[in-house]
This record gives C-alpha cells, sequence and structure tokens, in this order.
C-alpha cells in the first residue's frame, strides 16, 4: 500500500459543493461519486477520476489505479457527503462531454426533473439495449447525486445527449413517439425498434405542443383502474417491449438466412 495523505479541508470542501449544487458542478466541471460500489463502477469507466477521499481500508483497493487518494477525517467526511450515513469512500470525477444524439432505438426524458425517476430509466434503458438517453429541454443535471446513485451506475456507460425540443426534431433520423396517457396506439402494435422513445414530465407529461410535432403516439393499455403508471415504470415497459421488437426481427433475419 502506497503513502496516502491526509485529505485537506478544500477536498471536503469540494465534495460538499459538488454533491449539493448543479451550478456548482458546472463550474467546477466536476461531480461526486458516494460509496465504494458506485466508485468501483466509475473507475472501471472511461471517465476521467481526478480524486478519492476515503478511509484508507477502501482506498486500498485502488492503491495500483494511479488515481491521487486521500485519507479522510471520519466525522469531516460524513459532514461534506449528501447522505446521512455515507460509507467512507468517494470520488471526485471529471464532467465528460454530452453524447452525440444518436440515430435511433433512444429513450427522450422530455422535462424531467426527479433525478430518482431519471437515474432510474437511464439503468433501465442500458439493460434493455436502448443506444442512448436524451434529455429533452429544462432537465435534472445528469451528475446529481441522487440521480447517480438511482442509476446504479449505468450513468457512467450509456451515452447521455442534452438537447432542445428543436434540436431533437430536427436531428432525430428515426420516427419521434410521444408516450400519453390514452388515445395513442396500444405499444403493443407500435414500431418501436429504430424509435425515439418520449417520456414527459412527473406531473405534467408531454405537452401538446411537442405531442403534435412526434411521428405518431403511443399508450400501454391498463387493465385495472388506475389512472397511469409512474413514468420510470411506463419507460421499462417500452424499452423492453423495443428489445423484444430487436430480438425478433434478428431471429427473423437468422431464419431466413439458413433457408
Amino acid at each position: 500500500m502506497r503513502s496516502i495523505p491526509p485529505a485537506t479541508n478544500a477536498h471536503y470542501a469540494e465534495l460538499r459543493s459538488l454533491g449539493r449544487s448543479a451550478s456548482n458542478r458546472r463550474k467546477a466541471g466536476r461531480f461526486l461519486v458516494e460509496g465504494p460500489v458506485l466508485v468501483d463502477e466509475l473507475m472501471a469507466s472511461p471517465i476521467e477520476v481526478s480524486y478519492l477521499v476515503g478511509s484508507a481500508e477502501l482506498l486500498e483497493v485502488h492503491a495500483a489505479s494511479g488515481v491521487d487518494l486521500f485519507d479522510a477525517h471520519l466525522g469531516k467526511f460524513r459532514d461534506s457527503m449528501s447522505t446521512q450515513s455515507p460509507q467512507p469512500l468517494a470520488a471526485v470525477a471529471n464532467i465528460p462531454e454530452a453524447a452525440p444524439l444518436t440515430a435511433g432505438g433512444a429513450l427522450a426524458l422530455v422535462e424531467m426533473s426527479d433525478p430518482g425517476n431519471a437515474g432510474t430509466m437511464i439503468r433501465t434503458a442500458e439493460a434493455a439495449g436502448m443506444s442512448g438517453v436524451v434529455f429533452v429541454g429544462e432537465c435534472v443535471d445528469t451528475w446529481n447525486p441522487k440521480l447517480v446513485r438511482a442509476s446504479a451506475g449505468a450513468v457512467f456507460r450509456q451515452p447521455i445527449s442534452r438537447v432542445s425540443e428543436d434540436e431533437l426534431f430536427n436531428a432525430a433520423a428515426g420516427p419521434v413517439l410521444a408516450t400519453v396517457i390514452d388515445a395513442g396506439q396500444s405499444y403493443l402494435d407500435a414500431a418501436l425498434t429504430d424509435a425515439v422513445l418520449c417520456m414527459g414530465n412527473e406531473a405534467h407529461g408531454l405537452p401538446q405542443s411537442f405531442v403534435d410535432r412526434c411521428s405518431g403516439s403511443i399508450t400501454i393499455p391498463l387493465a385495472g383502474p388506475t389512472e397511469s403508471l409512474n413514468v420510470a415504470a411506463a419507460a421499462a415497459v417500452l424499452v423492453f417491449a423495443a428489445l423484444e421488437q430487436r430480438r425478433s426481427s434478428t431471429l427473423a433475419a437468422e431464419q431466413a438466412t439458413r433457408q
């Protein structure tokens, strides 16, 4: 184990600053990752890590990484974190450039404000093999600590774009489909494979003006009296339906080749 210097007050101040303010993150060009599991995910990703702060035991895992390590005073560390009972390891990483808008097969979050929902949807999009996630308009900060935690590390790997509404419609190569509570085509009958699947704000859904610009609208038919699904649950239904369509297309192509 290499010699590890103690964390300074400047380190704790930066941890506190990055964890509490999107404007601070944008100004610094850095973000905070908390806990050994997420730090492991970060360290395995292409994102550039500036330094780690934590207990000697948890830092030892990353001793050969070449990243700067700083031994934490546990009391000061806890006071700097955004969670109530943090595990004693955190990373400060450089914010990567936003990914370009993907050609199709993407999940679009329109005016999405809740970091928990957004992070869950990024994680689900990755699990379903979507080509990317698109934040449209005024959305939650990509590097909000709650979003990072809810994504379970997917935010480090999944291509994420940030565009305006006009940029989305001008650049999208495939169909752009609006998800609406009712009056849309059943998602079971819609062509989802190469579509940009658009989910609206948690409280208000998609504005009608946005829906009117889309190639079409889709609905998830519900069997019970529940009015609607949570937006993250609805996204999961749609992206896995798109995955099933892609798998079916691949299987059909393979069968045609063998004949």
